[in-house]
């Protein structure tokens, strides 16, 4: 709200206010972010597919999923100012606990209204998380093809158990295979084309 009022056309007040507001918010582990990330940010700062494609390649590198705060900071211009002003927002607060928080949190687990709150947090945790797998639903599975891909890379990840960096690798392959234009060059004729003396049109 001040930040709207002094900083109105300000967009790196825009930005800190809102990613240090998440920031101090966060509990039961950072997938809890996204959907404060896509209620804050989506439509006015970045379209759905934008934000899909940064949640994608944060989830493909190193590092937390805070760090999709540096792709929002610079979706717009491509302002390296501005990401890093959006990824030192969104975990200035975490330093800020570290700080002053440590100190009195071991007493805090002891107790035992505070326990109870914990366990009522954690149930709002699971609800963020079914919340935002319902919107990455919607915004990435468009088709058949699609909806194979997330069910194989699931059962490969939960099932196999095999590492991050070969079921990305696999999603990719299989994006490619299964995209609608390669489909559709697989069922060209290819040697009536040839025997005609043309080309396959690609």
């Amino acid at each position: 709200v001040l930040s709207n009022l002094v900083f109105e056309d300000n967009s790196y007040a825009w930005i800190f206010s809102r990613l240090f507001r998440i920031g101090s918010v966060v509990f039961s582990g950072e997938e809890t972010v996204l959907p404060m990330l896509t209620s804050e940010f989506v439509p006015d700062w970045l379209s759905a597919e934008q934000f899909s494609h940064g949640l994608a390649l944060t989830q493909a590198a190193p590092g937390s999923i805070f760090n999709v705060a540096a792709y929002i900071g610079a979706i717009q211009d491509g302002s390296i100012p501005m990401a890093l002003l959006a990824v030192t927002s969104i975990y200035l607060p975490s330093l800020f606990f570290l700080i002053a928080g440590i100190p009195i949190w071991a007493r805090l687990r002891r107790v035992l209204v505070f326990k109870a709150l914990l366990q009522g947090v954690n149930a709002v945790a699971i609800g963020f998380m079914g919340a935002i797998c319902v919107f990455l639903w919607e915004e990435s599975i468009e088709r058949a093809s699609d909806a194979m891909i997330l069910v194989i890379c699931l059962s490969m990840v939960a099932y196999y158990q095999i590492s991050a960096p070969i079921v990305i690798a696999t999603a990719i392959l299989l994006g490619i295979l299964l995209n609608e234009e390669v489909l559709n060059v697989a069922q060209k004729s290819y040697n009536s084309d040839f025997v005609n003396g043309t080309a396959i049109d690609f």
